[in-house]
Parts: C-alpha cells; structure tokens; sequence
C-alpha cells in the first residue's frame, strides 16, 4: 500500500517530478543527438549511461585482447569484482566522442573525453541533488 502526500506536498512532488521530466528530456535530447552524430541508433541505452557515471566515479574501463583475437571489455570497479561490459556500449561511446583509449595492446585503458566529463557532471544524482538545493534555497 503507497502512502498517498498530503495536499499541500502535491504541488511539490508534482513540480519536483515535472523538473525531473525536463531534465531526462535534455539529457535524452543531447545523447540522441551524440548518438545520431556517431551513426549509431537514437536513443541511448542504460548500460551506457550507467558505464559514464561508473567512470566519472573512479571504475577503470580496460580492453582486454587476447592471441586468439577476441576483445572483453572489463569495467573495474573501486571495490568488488570485475564486471563485463559488452562492445557496443563501449563502442557507441567511443564513436560518441564521450570515452577515449591509450589504444595498447592487449590491454588497453579507456577514459572520459572532456564531453564524456560534462555529460556524466550533468548525468550524476549530486547534480541533481544541488541543483534541487540551489532552486529550494531560491525559493525562500
């Protein structure tokens, strides 16, 4: 059973949900238009969105090449194991301009592009956090 706000908080939580609307609408509106530019199809998936901020947060993506030819991306994280990650997502964000590589072999390490930066800054929850913080402190 979901607990129903109160009156007075309606209009809130619906301003609040309707910023929350506009910005994904940007955000999807800028990816789309990274996207298009990369040839690739419009819309961006989760994978890549959540490979962005796992980046911007510390994980280090790396290519592993092996003799026999195939290629594992492998995001590692700060703690834990090592998480597979699959082609296209890297690829998409490479062609996207977003992600970039040493280009070693066999191994190589992949980082944020300055656009790859801006755009997880904008993609990441404190971003959203201050700025729910900065408009409630405007409104006093």
């Amino acid at each position: 059973m979901s607990k129903q706000p109160f009156p007075v908080q309606s209009g809130r939580a619906d301003l609040t949900r309707r910023r929350k609307d506009a910005k994904n609408a940007m955000i999807s509106l800028r990816l789309g238009v990274v996207s298009c530019q990369s040839a690739s199809s419009v819309k961006p998936s989760i994978a890549q969105i959540r490979l962005l901020l796992a980046l911007a947060s510390g994980s280090v993506l790396k290519s592993h090449r092996y003799v026999d030819g195939s290629k594992v991306f492998q995001l590692h994280p700060l703690e834990g194991p090592a998480l597979t990650v699959r082609r296209d997502t890297v690829e998409r964000l490479v062609n996207g301009g977003l992600i970039d590589s040493n280009k070693k072999f066999p191994a190589a390490t992949y980082w944020l592009t300055e656009k790859g930066k801006e755009l997880a800054a904008e993609l990441s929850p404190q971003s959203e956090e201050r700025s729910q913080q900065s408009n409630h402190s405007q409104q006093e």
